[in-house]
């Protein structure tokens, strides 16, 4: 007997799977992408990648895409989601049988300031992430700033102001604003 016969012959199979893009669609031509998006999905289309579109809107009460995903990776390339719409994004290609590139884990890692500003605290400006359980003019008063530059975890804050503040009494204001966004 051959020293290797009891080891069984092993054959490997790789499963190749391709690559979707979905971007967000244009609200008047679901079947377009976003218009700030259009340059990306030409070049992905002409490097050979499928492009696929979806209504970001609609994202809440969407259960499955309205196109099959068997055997594809997806990249989502678009607006920034947050955590609850990021995962339903996910719900929706696995329930269209696709598999998301990046999993929610990893992509909060990427977008959500709390997450990975702590990685990177040494080489950027001090950050301080408010309780949300506090109010935060006590929170702002008690860091004593001249200014104060307001985000989400995702985003900038876009009021009429812009992201920065000079006084914690505009930050209920703009805090009601903000959120009032958020819903848009």
């Amino acid at each position: 007997k051959s020293p290797a016969a009891p080891f069984a012959t092993t054959t490997l199979r790789f499963i190749t799977m391709s690559y979707v893009i979905i971007f967000p669609s244009d609200y008047f031509k679901p079947n377009k992408p976003d218009d700030m998006f259009n340059e990306q999905a030409q070049v992905f289309t002409a490097a050979g990648f499928e492009c696929k579109y979806i209504n970001l809107e609609n994202l809440p009460t969407m259960t499955k895409l309205p196109y099959d995903l068997s055997g594809k990776w997806v990249i989502y390339r678009g607006w920034m989601l947050d955590a609850e719409n990021y995962d339903r994004l996910c719900y929706i290609v696995e329930n269209s049988n696709g598999r998301m590139f990046t999993p929610l884990d990893k992509y909060l890692l990427a977008h959500h300031l709390p997450n990975w500003y702590p990685l990177i605290k040494d080489y950027t400006a001090e950050t301080v992430v408010l309780d949300p359980s506090r109010d935060f003019k006590e929170q702002l008063i008690n860091l004593g700033w001249n200014g104060y530059f307001i985000k989400d975890y995702v985003k900038s804050l876009k009021t009429s102001i812009g992201s920065v503040i000079t006084n914690a009494n505009q930050i209920d204001e703009e805090k009601k604003k903000m959120e009032k966004n958020k819903k848009k």
